[in-house]
């Protein structure tokens, strides 16, 4: 599809009330998932999205994520985003995973993408994001990048980042 017919396809900023943002199989993006969890301490969220890999990013606050059985404690570290990096955690494929938070506002991203192979989920520490540094001293268009799951995925996940 040309890029000028996926223009009118921008996201405005608005409340989602913890509901996807870009909901997988429901638009030309059928191969994305997005979601933006605010949750304030001892509430939770579950999200599952079979057919999709998912990564959890505590944007801002703290949280637990359980992923099937399998507990990730106080994941995040940050105030913001302009705090350091990302603490995630990978859920793999299809799980359920109930997110619970932890500090008084804690804010998550939650990036999918679809995928056939089940992978197992892992937790991705700050020390493991991967910066990389583009565009062009000339122009003065450099910015960082940082690749939370790596430019490869770290050869973990599947086809997500």
């Amino acid at each position: 599809m040309p890029a000028y017919l996926l223009m009118p396809l921008h996201l405005p900023a608005k409340p989602n009330r913890n509901q996807p943002i870009v909901a997988a199989g429901q638009s030309v993006t059928d191969l994305c998932y997005f979601n933006l969890l605010r949750l304030k301490a001892g509430e939770t969220a579950t999200i599952v999205q079979p057919g999709y890999e998912l990564l959890f990013v505590v944007l801002a606050g703290q949280a637990d994520i359980c992923v099937g059985k399998q507990l990730f404690s106080s994941v995040g570290q940050r105030a913001d985003i302009w705090s350091g990096q990302a603490d995630s955690v990978y859920a793999g494929t299809g799980a359920e995973t109930t997110v619970t938070g932890r500090a008084p506002e804690t804010e998550i991203a939650i990036a999918g993408g679809r995928c056939a192979q089940g992978w197992a989920p892992f937790r991705v520490n700050p020390n493991e994001v991967e910066m990389v540094e583009v565009g062009s001293l000339e122009t003065h268009s450099r910015r960082r990048i940082f690749h939370v799951l790596g430019q490869n995925g770290n050869g973990r996940a599947g086809n997500l980042w």
